[in-house]
């Protein structure tokens, strides 16, 4: 495993950082307060996005997304933040379900193959059509737990890839993180 110390200094390397010049540019700036950030608190690698009046000004990866791999960080990497982030995609969809436009109102008994398309599941698709939000979320589905990634997978190309559903929607509890991976 490459140690800590060399890999800030290939991040110090890959981008921009030291002292920036008041007339640079905002993106200057903004590469030098991400990258001396990562080296202070020993980060690897992240994606950022900026987003002002729901455009997005910036989006760049930094660092890496990978460590023993030496794969650079990019706008695109799927990160495993495991359940980590179950939490903030359940309070995601609740919120969903009392939102104020219908075409983004969701319904915890909607099928998830019509909020998210019916080719995602290409192994098992009728029974794919059956899973229901609400399944989904208190891991129910059947949809496996496990999930196989590579580091420049797409979320769709890891759901297709992993997507198998062990038993009939609703009949039987197993925790899934493919499942969250859907909801996201």
């Amino acid at each position: 495993m490459i140690c800590i110390r060399a890999m800030l200094f290939l991040i110090a390397i890959m981008l921009p950082s030291g002292t920036i010049a008041e007339g640079a540019s905002k993106d200057a700036k903004v590469n030098a307060i991400v990258v001396n950030h990562m080296l202070q608190h020993r980060i690897p690698g992240l994606p950022l996005a900026i987003v002002s009046n729901g455009t997005v000004v910036k989006s760049e990866g930094y660092g890496l997304a990978e460590i023993e791999n030496l794969v650079p960080a990019k706008t695109e990497t799927v990160y495993r933040i495991e359940s980590l982030s179950k939490q903030f995609i359940a309070m995601g969809i609740m919120l969903l379900l009392d939102h104020s436009d219908p075409r983004f109102r969701v319904n915890l008994d909607d099928k998830a193959s019509l909020l998210v398309g019916n080719n995602l599941c290409p192994r098992d698709p009728d029974r794919w059509r059956e899973i229901t939000v609400r399944q989904l979320l208190n891991h129910t589905s059947g949809v496996v737990r496990g999930v196989r990634q590579g580091p420049q997978d797409s979320l769709s190309d890891v759901i297709g890839k992993s997507c198998e559903v062990a038993f009939t929607p609703g009949k039987h509890f197993q925790y899934s993180n493919l499942g969250y991976f859907v909801l996201a």
